[in-house]
């Protein structure tokens, strides 16, 4: 792969789990 793949994978990597750890957060608060 090259490094703009990689890069691609990682970011959507990142989006991912900012995502669920938004969504496990706002459970903890309620």
């Amino acid at each position: 792969k090259s490094k703009f793949d990689i890069g691609l994978l990682i970011l959507s990597d990142y989006a991912i789990r900012q995502k669920t750890q938004s969504a496990s957060s706002e459970e903890q608060v309620q």
